[in-house]
This record gives structure tokens, C-alpha cells and sequence, in this order.
């Protein structure tokens, strides 16, 4: 497999790629990498996902990306006994030897660069970091604060409880050579957290006092040979009351030795142009009206005492001037909104203001500080983007400094999770039902952070951007978008081709999409901790707003799966820019629109104006099938944990059945009801990834009860898709034909892309049929009832009882069966739908946008008036699979497209969906 550096990286420290392979290829043996030079790099790897014969399927894998270059070659070989490290590459390079010893109480980490003790338990993540014998940071824990309220008319009060972490497990997951991954799972203990109100203090003068144990964490931290790096991943879940449990800051917290005098000790952070860089003690007092050479020096970071050469007397007078000046203790950026950052710093005074020293736009996420000891950088992703982030350090004028990473900035405004309202709006805002169903219980956020240590007293601006880059912009290896398709990475999609006018026509509507919600999510702001990753559902071309406010149509949680359009757009080109849509997609859906605690563990939240809002909570938002991209091309455990949710979370439909307002009463043995899709379709996408992961036969057993099930109904895959349920056998029961929500479900959520790949792993023929079969079923209406499908009275029937809407959602499984049926009318029909969906008469524009003037937060505002995630999602995501299938049958011209449309309807079609 070649690889190659995503473009606009830069190789910077240790990296993990994923890898598939043919069936049958990869069993036992060793893996083996070479970089640009044909150089032996040495590679650990692990089997994220194997092929029903037991061979390997997905692997990934971890290198130092600076002897990877900008290409690299990964290979197998099968003659060495499963040693998935290459021993002699080592030796080559001249490393040596990481120790990572385990005893009763924890880890002892000693590499050639440092050392630590990872505990067990406790509140610390590690403690006793060393580099060359001198104690660089004494311990790191994780920090929450939450926020209470309370009052009576008149008087109100917000009172503030500090927690700190307590480790309830920890794991060794990746045991070297290359890399070790740690993971910690706990909670958050807040002593003294009082439930108030003003009478109680009116009465007593204080507030009850109890204990709580909130905000459960998991943690997963590396380290690397032979570097001082530790990456961080922190993921915290919200378990509180929203009514009482604000939440007022999240965040790591690192102690480190500080040494030097104050005006030896710096700070500097990355802002939108270069850096602030400031000392403890500023060296302009030494002579405010001409500052010289020692303000220079201090202000380009050489170390006074130590660097300049000073004379005993001159040194002795600095020294006197430093403790008869402000010495600035705590310095913290601060980034607010998605537009604005302040700096401010303070003296160590407690009852002493803070000053303004900077404000911002997009801070850079990253700082660093240090004395003649040596420095610290920490940098966190994502940092404006998900605001209110921050970054502190407090304690420049002592012995120790408490350095932390806020992913909530309790400098902010604390965070609300309340509903908007006290009830549902079914009827007239596309809410799913009338009762009010918000609740945040259980949903996560995750963020990545780093933290190196160095040897320079401050780094220069560029090593602090460096450092910066490798946290926002970390370098990625993929292979080709050719080598994925020939393996049917992920099932079938197209590759892009502009062989014809038509061709350019469909590539250039596929990039307009993407550039459009890539200007809206700059534009609208949809930006924050909660909100970053997610797009709205539908516009509103009269307020020139998308509907943030209308039920159903404000946040769009996975609808339509936006997801698998930016993912497979990104396999098919390779583009940067699309990565990042879809990986900040991924992170808020994963961790937001899914439910990782309580009843609810699995389910998702159908779109709304909250993203944990509707009452509807649905196996399709947390399916597997959204995320399985992440896992495999960029080898993230967090998603482990997710398909881990989501696994058995058909139990939890039991008591969330989907379809309980439309079938109060159970069947007979079937404790719930489920749709062939999107819910069966779902449970599937998790039961394929959790066998692919651990080849968990009982999974694969499930997934064929219920294919069974659907086969033996009386137009197999075509029935339904309303079923009666068991989750404890996986049986689907026939209750007749009925399609809650509309047919176009069964399509439209992922259903389609998850059935091909199925029936490709399972090698079934007889799926495989019924997946054509019903491609061609769902356009029959389409085309006037001349294309035969089995069972022709009952088909009428059936489609008479169910309207087949939207057949844009169904022209990849219509592509489908005209390839595996070499039906040339139906692909015929196929292609003039996905033409007429955006093709109006000879109106071509498509996702080309009009410019408003004198509306909305721009002078010239771009929209599309019309535009509809749902139909967005979908169109791009059949556009990039049917062509896979039927791309011999679209038009070469334009004018062809346009006489081939002519005997076509427009009306009752597409957009409005």
C-alpha cells in the first residue's frame, strides 16, 4: 500500500495511518514500512478489523513521520512468525531501549527522553516526570467546576464548585516499541458541592453542604520513544441535572518546577499574527526611557542571568530592580466566541484585578513558559472553533507553576443545558412528538491536546507555530483514492471523472456543495463546544437565516447522512479541506448526537433545535456506520468506545421503542418494533462493525436472523420495513405493509451503503438480489409500470398502501439493480432522476449561490434559497455511488442531459425534502 502525507502537513513527531487489504492476503507475519529513499522505518502495529476468513482487513499503524517523508510504502510480509515490528530497523537507528515496567500500583515510563509514573488510581494522571535526571513536571490531573444558582425574587446567587479527577481504572492499551497509549476512565469528585436556594441562607447564613461525584471522564494518553510529547484526549460526559449542574469549566491541569529569578521566566502564547511573548518581570523598568540591550535580550528570550554576560554588578542591580517590580504571576488567554480572544495577566495578590494585555480574533491554541530550568508547550486542537476554550498558567513568581488546558473556560459564561421550551411542537415545527424529550444525560465531548517539554528557556515564535501546526494540523498519511476503491473501502462509491461535459457538470456540483457549507459554517458561526461539526437542516430565504429555531429543521444531527457524503468525498479526492468537515462532523456526532450513559446508551437525538432536544431517540444517529471512516483511516480508540455504546443498543428500543406512538400495543413475543430501515439497518451497521473488530460470531449470528426474517416476507427486502422486534434473538416480525415516516427512511439513513457492503463481507448472492431488487421496485412507479418485478399484484398493492417518494434517495440501490440485473432501462431512469433532481428545463445553476445585499451579518451574503441539508446530503451521497454502476448510461453533452430530461416530470420531485 502507498502512502502519502496529506497535503498541506508536515511531518512532525509520531503519526497513525490505517491500512486495508485484500481478503485472504494479510494472516501471519509482519508488517514493514519504507520511507521516500526506500529507508527501513521502523512501525508498530495492530488488526483493527479482519475478513470472515480470519485474515486481516483494516490495520493501524504508528512511525515517526519524519523518516516516513512525503511518501511512503507499507507492505506485508509473511514470513516472520507475526513480530509486527521490525527488530533489525531498530538496531539501525540506534535508539534505545523503552522500558515501560508494570507493578501493583501503576507504570514507570523511561525512554531516552524521559521518564514518568503513570498510577493506577488516584486523582493523577502521571507524576514525576523526569528529563535528563531533573524534574520537569511533579504531576497532572484533570479539573471541572460546575456552577450552581439559586435565589428568590430580588436576590440571586452563582455560586462555583471546583472537582478534581478521580481515577476509577486505568489500561495500558498499546504497549510499544513505538508508541504507549494509556487510558483512564473516572469521575470528577466536587467537594462541598451545596443544593441551594436563598431561604436556606437566609435561615442558616450558609448553604447545606454534601459531596458529589459528577462528570465522568476517559482519558487516553501516549507517549513516544525517544521524544518528550504526550498527546492527550480527553472526553468528558455530562451526567448532571440541567436544571441546577451549569457547567463552568473543563480542563487538564499540569504542575511544573519553575527556576530563575522572575525576570528569567516567560510566557508566550500563539495569537492570530505571531505570538505574545512576555517575561515575568519586564526589564523595561531598568530604564523606561531608553530600554537597551538587556530589554532586547529578554524580549528575544535569552535568559539574563544566564546569556548575557553580565557583570556581578550589573547582575546584582537586576536582581534588586526584579524585586522592587510588579512581578506577573498568572497570565490567561481566553477565547470567548468564534471572533475574539483576550489576554490578561495579574499579579499574585489574590484581591487584585487582572489586566487586558491583548485581545484577538483566532488564537492559535497554544502556549508556553518557562525559566532556566526549560520550557513547556501545550497546545489544544480546534481551540477557537470550539470556544470557550483557554489557556492559563499561574504561579511565574514561585517554585511551581500550574499550567491549564481549559476545554471549558471558566472565564466564560457557564455553559446551559436546558431545553428551549417545556413542551414539544409536533404539528407545527417538525418536532417528533408532542411530550417533551430533551434531555443532555449521557452525551460526551471529546478534545485532543499535547504538551513537550524543551530545553530553551522560551521557544522562538516559529518552534511555538511548529508545535502549533502538529496540534491543529497533524500530519496524516493515506493511500490513493484508486487503491481504496479497488478495495472497496467502505462498499461502492465512484471515483471523479471529467471525461465528458456532464461528468465536469455532476464533479463541479459536488465541489460547489462542499464550498458552500464551507463558507456557511464561517458565515453562520457554527462554531462552540456543542454546536462545532454539526450544519443546520434547512434554510429560511425569507429572515436570510437557516431555521436555528424551528423544531426539526435547526440542527441537522446526522440527518441524511451528511456524514457518509463528506467521507466518501473525501476517499474520492484526497482533499484537506473536505477531511476536516467530516472529521469535526464525526467528533460532534459521535460524542454529541449519541447518548454514552443511562437508558439511553447507543441511541441518538433526531435532528432539532438542541442537538440532544427531540424526543426521538434513534439507533440510526449513533450507527457505527458514521464513524467507521474515523476508526479505520485514522485509528482513534474513542470510537471503540463508541461502537462499544452502541452495540447492544437494540435492547435500549424496549423502552424507547421507535415506533411506539404508532403501535402502542406490543406483538405477540416482540417486547418492541423496529423498521427494516432505518433502525434494522442500523443495528446492522453496529453488529457488521463489532464482528469485522473481534469476529464475534453471536453478532454475525443476529445480523443473519434478521436478513432471514426479511427474506421470507412476502417481497423480502421490499416488505414492511415496519417490524415487530426481539432484541434477545434478533427476529424481525411481519406485521404487514406500513411504512412509519415514510418509505424514503428505509433509504435515506444509510441503509443502502450499509446492505451493499454487508452482502459483499457475507459473500450472499441472495442478499445481493434482494438489495437489486428493491432498487428496481422503488423506481417501478416511475416508470409506468413496464418494469416487472416479482409478484406484480402484491407489488400494486404495495405500492398503492406506501407512496415511494423522493426517488432520488433510492438511486444508488436503483444503480445498483440495473448493474446486478444489466438493466439498461433502469439505469436509464436512474440517471435522469439524479439529473432531473437538480436540472430545471435548461436552468443547470445547481449549487451555484445568489448574493443578498443589506441582510444578514454580511455586506454581500451568499445563499441558496432553496438548499436543504437533507437534500444536499443525499444528492452528493447517490451522485458519488450510483455513477460506480451506471456511468455508461449518463449523457456525454449537456444538450443531451437537457433532451433526455424532456420526457421527464419535474414536479412532485426532490428538493423539498
Amino acid at each position: 500500500m502507498k502512502l502519502h502525507l496529506l497535503k498541506g502537513r508536515r511531518a512532525y513527531g509520531y503519526v497513525q495511518f490505517g491500512s486495508i487489504w485484500e481478503r485472504g492476503k494479510v494472516r501471519g507475519g509482519r508488517f514493514r514500512l519504507h520511507g521516500a529513499q526506500g529507508r527501513e522505518v521502523p512501525v508498530q502495529s495492530r488488526i483493527t478489523a479482519f475478513w470472515p476468513d480470519g485474515s486481516v482487513k483494516w490495520a493501524a499503524h504508528t512511525a515517526d513521520s519524519r523518516l516516513m517523508g512525503e511518501e511512503a510504502e507499507l507492505s506485508w510480509e509473511d514470513s516472520c512468525g507475526g513480530d509486527a515490528l521490525d527488530k533489525e530497523a531498530l538496531k539501525q537507528e540506534s535508539l534505545r531501549e523503552t522500558l515501560c515496567t508494570e507493578g501493583l500500583d501503576g507504570w514507570r515510563f523511561s525512554s531516552g527522553a524521559m521518564t514518568l509514573f503513570v498510577p493506577r488510581q488516584g486523582k493523577e494522571l502521571f507524576r514525576d516526570l523526569t528529563i535528563g535526571g531533573e524534574l520537569r513536571a511533579a504531576d497532572a490531573c484533570l479539573k471541572a467546576i460546575l456552577e450552581r444558582r439559586g435565589g428568590t425574587e430580588g436576590s440571586y446567587v452563582r455560586m462555583e464548585w471546583p472537582g478534581v479527577s478521580m481515577i476509577q481504572e486505568a489500561v495500558l492499551e498499546d504497549a510499544g516499541p513505538l508508541m504507549w497509549s494509556f487510558c483512564f476512565r473516572g469521575t470528577h469528585v466536587f467537594q462541598g458541592i451545596k443544593d441551594f436556594g436563598m431561604k436556606d441562607f437566609m435561615e442558616r447564613g450558609s448553604f447545606p453542604e454534601t459531596s458529589k461525584e459528577a462528570i465522568p471522564f476517559i482519558l487516553r494518553m501516549k507517549l513516544y520513544r525517544d521524544t518528550t510529547r504526550i498527546d492527550m484526549q480527553h472526553t468528558f460526559l455530562y451526567d448532571g441535572d440541567e436544571t441546577v449542574d451549569f457547567l463552568k469549566g473543563v480542563g487538564i491541569e499540569v504542575r511544573c518546577p519553575l527556576k530563575g529569578d522572575s525576570f528569567d521566566r516567560h510566557v508566550r502564547f500563539g495569537t492570530d499574527y505571531g505570538s505574545f511573548h512576555e517575561a515575568s518581570s519586564l526589564m523595561l523598568v531598568w530604564d523606561h526611557k531608553h530600554p537597551g540591550e538587556i530589554y532586547d535580550a529578554q524580549i528575544k528570550g535569552s535568559s539574563l542571568a544566564e546569556g548575557c554576560g553580565l557583570s556581578e554588578e550589573t547582575a546584582a542591580r537586576l536582581k534588586g530592580i526584579a524585586a522592587d517590580s510588579p512581578i506577573w504571576d498568572r497570565y490567561r488567554l481566553t477565547q470567548d466566541s468564534d471572533m475574539h480572544f483576550f489576554i490578561q495577566k495579574k499579579t499574585a495578590h489574590e484581591n487584585c484585578c487582572f489586566l487586558n494585555a491583548l485581545h484577538g480574533a483566532h488564537a492559535k491554541g497554544t502556549m508556553a513558559f518557562g525559566g532556566v530550568g526549560g520550557s513547556v508547550l501545550i497546545g489544544l486542537r480546534d481551540f477557537w472553533q470550539k470556544y470557550p476554550s483557554g489557556l492559563e498558567v499561574e504561579g511565574l513568581s514561585k517554585d511551581t507553576a500550574k499550567a491549564t488546558v481549559w476545554i471549558y473556560s471558566p472565564a466564560a459564561q457557564a455553559y446551559d443545558f436546558r431545553h428551549y421550551d417545556t413542551r414539544g411542537y409536533a404539528e407545527t415545527c417538525y418536532e417528533g412528538f408532542s411530550d417533551c424529550g430533551a434531555t443532555p444525560y449521557g452525551v460526551a465531548n471529546t478534545n485532543d491536546c499535547s504538551i513537550e517539554f524543551r530545553q530553551e528557556l522560551i521557544p522562538e515564535e516559529d518552534r511555538l507555530q511548529g508545535f502549533g501546526d502538529s496540534v491543529s494540523r497533524p500530519p496524516l498519511y493515506f493511500g490513493d483514492p484508486e487503491y481504496y476503491h479497488s478495495h472497496r473501502a467502505f462498499g461502492f462509491w465512484s471515483l471523479p471523472s471529467r471525461e465528458s461535459e456532464t461528468l465536469c457538470w455532476l464533479e463541479d456540483q459536488l465541489d460547489k456543495a462542499v464550498e458552500f457549507y464551507q463558507r456557511e459554517v464561517e458565515n453562520r458561526h457554527w462554531y462552540g463546544l456543542y454546536d462545532y461539526g454539526d450544519i443546520m437542516h434547512t434554510y429560511d430565504a425569507f429572515r436570510h437565516v437557516w431555521r436555528y429555531d424551528i423544531g426539526g429543521y435547526a440542527w441537522q444531527n446526522t440527518e441524511l447522512m451528511p456524514t457518509m457524503w463528506l467521507w466518501l468525498a473525501f476517499l474520492r479526492t484526497g482533499r484537506e479541506d473536505i477531511l476536516t468537515l467530516a472529521e469535526a462532523m464525526t467528533r460532534h456526532a459521535s460524542d454529541i448526537d449519541t447518548y454514552h450513559l443511562g437508558r439511553l446508551k447507543g441511541l441518538g437525538t433526531r435532528h432539532g433545535i438542541r442537538h440532544w432536544g427531540c424526543p426521538c431517540k434513534e439507533i440510526r444517529i449513533g450507527m457505527a456506520g458514521h464513524y467507521r471512516y474515523h476508526y479505520y483511516l485514522l485509528c482513534d480508540r474513542r470510537m471503540e468506545d463508541v461502537f462499544e455504546d452502541g452495540r447492544d443498543a437494540d435492547f435500549a428500543l424496549v423502552a424507547m421503542d421507535p415506533l411506539r406512538y404508532v403501535y402502542p400495543e406490543k406483538e405477540d413475543g416482540f417486547p418492541t418494533h423496529a423498521r427494516s430501515g432505518p433502525d434494522w439497518s442500523a443495528m446492522v451497521s453496529n453488529w457488521m462493525t463489532h464482528y469485522e473488530r473481534t469476529l464475534d460470531e453471536s453478532y454475525l449470528s443476529k445480523i443473519r436472523v434478521g436478513m432471514e426474517d426479511i427474506k421470507a416476507a412476502p417481497l423480502g427486502l421490499v416488505s414492511g420495513p415496519d417490524f415487530a422486534y426481539d432484541p434477545r434473538t434478533g427476529h424481525l416480525g411481519y406485521m404487514g405493509e406500513s411504512a412509519t415516516g415514510g418509505i424514503h427512511l428505509q433509504v435515506a439513513l444509510g441503509g443502502p451503503q450499509v446492505w451493499m457492503e454487508l452482502a459483499d463481507l457475507l459473500e450472499d448472492q441472495e442478499w445481493k438480489a434482494q438489495i437489486a431488487e428493491y432498487g428496481r421496485f422503488y423506481y417501478r412507479a416511475l416508470c409506468q409500470g413496464d418494469m416487472p418485478c416479482q409478484g406484480d399484484a402484491l407489488a400494486d398493492q404495495q405500492q398503492k398502501a406506501k407512496p415511494f417518494l423522493y426517488p432520488i434517495m433510492a438511486s444508488a440501490m436503483a444503480a445498483y439493480g440495473a448493474w446486478f440485473f444489466s438493466d439498461e432501462a433502469l439505469a436509464k431512469k436512474t440517471v435522469q432522476v439524479l439529473l432531473r433532481a437538480m436540472i430545471t428545463g435548461r436552468d443547470c445553476a445547481g449549487f451555484a449561490p445568489v448574493y443578498s445585499s443589506g441582510c444578514g451579518n454580511l455586506r454581500e451574503l451568499p445563499e441558496i434559497r432553496w438548499i436543504s441539508t437533507n437534500f444536499a446530503a443525499q444528492w452528493c451521497l447517490n451522485v458519488i455511488v450510483a455513477p460506480d454502476f451506471v456511468r455508461d448510461f449518463i449523457p456525454e453533452t449537456l444538450e443531451e442531459v437537457f433532451h433526455m430530461l424532456e420526457e421527464f416530470p419535474e414536479e412532485g420531485m426532490f428538493r423539498n425534502c
